[in-house]
């Protein structure tokens, strides 16, 4: 009897899956054919940007050459970037337009606009008082079913795409409306990218050219704050000089490596001494030596120390930069120097894998004249979205608690002689390095 009631109750999850996807799909078709008809003016301009649908796109048979193939590659990019398994749907197809089109965008027929978000255009111009629209929200009834868009201005800027939020108008708030909409909930900014046409439901429709990186990007892009100007009032204020060779320096490696790791399809974000100089100048520290970034230790765990360090050493040199050394093992403490090609100099750019142990995140600080090796700790964090140098990179969201743990309450003011064995408020004891394994050089 128990085993007949649970076949009836799976059979009953079943059905209702089935209904359910089928009300979906039905839905699905109706916001095209909508697109198709009511909004066929504007087609040129507007491309698709709604998360559910682009996975879809992705995983269709007709976007890739194998079925199974595309799973694979879902699975992937859930491990990858920490992306759900399928996203939420709340009803509003949310389309883009650059805002350099927004001239040509003129009202759908047959819809009404619920409410208009504007503001300035940019994260800098904040004096303009030329508002213009950064979200539209669209509404149509239609044989008692209520279909709604809602359309996200992107601007370019430098070399990054920004757009504002849409939580809050005329002291309107629109938090219910946006609670489950990925585009709005605050200032978002996400790497350029190109349109692709293709072919869906009897339409012609533009979408992102690379659908994993943009959706691998979404829930990191939240966009921090930093004023251009902060780095000049740092500088004046404690009379230190800017080296433009270190910003070219720094700028070539931050460059090289967000190309080697987006191919390798692996995050990365501002950290230690480079996550200071963004913080606190909205720059680079001009009397540094290298440059600091952070990824996670899945990757190595997963894809292994072996073959990472074998594709570090293949893929390095078409971004400008090589492998120099590893430190450590995947398992607890592993982490890789890579320096700039063609450069008299020796810059460093090292890349530290942080580990969680449950209550800490951490990563590792390697001597290997004295073969001994310590781990750094630090509060947990997620990431969010920064500008250095005019391109888009990651930074912690909550950066100030953990300059506040590595650099101590004053991490605002100048230390020129830093030492990370000495200086360093967050270092845990030393352990001895294992013999063998532990310390490679590649050059």
């Amino acid at each position: 009897m128990f085993a007949h009631n649970v076949i009836i109750t799976i059979l009953i999850l079943i059905i209702n899956i089935l209904i359910q996807s089928k009300a979906i799909y039905v839905l699905q078709k109706q916001y095209l054919d909508l697109l198709r008809h009511d909004f066929k003016h504007n087609l040129s301009s507007l491309f698709l940007i709604e998360p559910y649908f682009l996975k879809q796109i992705f995983l269709s048979k007709n976007f890739q050459k194998f079925q199974t193939d595309a799973i694979y590659e879902w699975d992937e990019m859930m491990w990858r970037y920490n992306l759900p398994f399928d996203f939420k749907w709340n009803h509003w197809l949310t389309v883009g337009i650059f805002s350099d089109e927004l001239s040509n965008l003129m009202m759908p027929k047959n819809f009404i606009e619920i409410f208009k978000i504007t503001g300035n255009n940019g994260i800098y111009n904040k004096s303009n008082q030329t508002f213009i629209p950064h979200h539209i929200f669209y509404q149509k009834k239609s044989n008692e079913t209520v279909l709604n868009i809602h359309l996200v201005v992107f601007f370019r800027i430098e070399n990054f795409l920004w757009i504002g939020s849409a939580l809050k108008t005329n002291n309107i708030n629109h938090t219910q409306i946006m609670s489950l909409n990925y585009f709005g909930k605050y200032e978002q900014i996400f790497d350029p990218f190109k349109l692709k046409l293709i072919y869906l439901s009897d339409i012609f429709i533009l979408i992102p050219d690379d659908i994993s990186h943009f959706l691998s990007q979404l829930f990191t892009s939240r966009y921090l704050h930093c004023p251009p100007e902060r780095n000049d009032q740092w500088l004046n204020k404690y009379n230190i000089k800017e080296e433009p060779s270190v910003v070219e320096y720094f700028r070539c490696s931050m460059l090289g490596l967000k190309g080697l790791l987006r191919e390798m399809r692996m995050e990365f974000w501002l950290k230690a001494g480079s996550l200071l100089g963004w913080a606190r100048q909205c720059n680079v520290i001009p009397y540094t030596e290298d440059s600091d970034f952070g990824t996670w230790a899945k990757y190595a765990k997963k894809i292994g120390e072996t073959e990472l360090t074998k594709e570090f050493s293949e893929h390095s040199p078409k971004h400008s930069i090589e492998l120099l050394f590893q430190f450590g093992r995947a398992h607890n403490s592993i982490e890789y120097s890579f320096t700039l090609m063609n450069h008299s100099d020796n810059w460093k750019i090292d890349l530290f894998f942080v580990y969680h142990n449950g209550t800490h995140f951490t990563t590792s600080l390697h001597f290997p004249t004295r073969g001994q090796w310590a781990k750094l700790f630090y509060p947990p964090y997620e990431l969010c979205s920064v500008v250095l140098f005019g391109y888009k990179l990651l930074a912690p969201c909550n950066y100030e608690d953990v300059l506040s743990i590595e650099y101590g309450p004053n991490w605002h003011e100048p230390v020129i002689e830093w030492d990370w064995v000495e200086s360093s408020q967050n270092l845990g004891p030393w352990m001895v390095s294992p013999l063998r394994g532990f310390f490679k050089s590649f050059q």
